[in-house]
């Protein structure tokens, strides 16, 4: 008969360091034996590792979210140039109105990037996905 599975709750505690050394003894035992207990064991554990680091100032949070709605607006800023010939064609002549139509920061390599796309797009072939990653690689 194999033992029972440690409850979910003693299992946290262990990953806490908060289970009596009886417990955690047991727990040990029955984790070198099970991977699924073995899988919620680490799942705490990271959580606890997770809730040990310091918190990232306000600033930082709020410059990473920004960052990555930029990229999210570029991304389907660049989805439109490619299925849009009309929006090309704008986006060539005045690339820093059309980026901030999209509420996208127009960095100066950006703008240049997107000067350099003069001619139909199906005409860069392979070399539009190097294009793209060009784009992106600023944000």
């Amino acid at each position: 008969m194999t033992a029972p599975h440690p409850l979910e709750e003693e299992i946290a505690a262990y990953a806490g360091g908060l289970a009596p050394r009886q417990e955690s003894t047991a727990i040990e035992e029955h984790l070198r034996g099970c991977d699924h207990c073995r899988g919620i064991a680490a799942a705490y554990e990271s959580i606890v590792d997770a809730l040990a680091q310091p918190a990232a100032a306000a600033g930082i949070v709020e410059a990473a979210r920004d960052r990555l709605a930029q990229r999210v607006r570029l991304r389907r800023f660049v989805d439109r140039l490619i299925s849009d010939p009309a929006w090309h064609g704008e986006v060539v002549r005045d690339p820093q109105a059309a980026l901030e139509r999209f509420r996208i920061q127009p960095t100066p390599e950006l703008v240049a990037a997107l000067k350099n796309l003069e001619g139909p797009i199906e005409a860069y072939g392979k070399e539009l996905d190097e294009r793209i990653s060009k784009l992106v690689q600023w944000f």
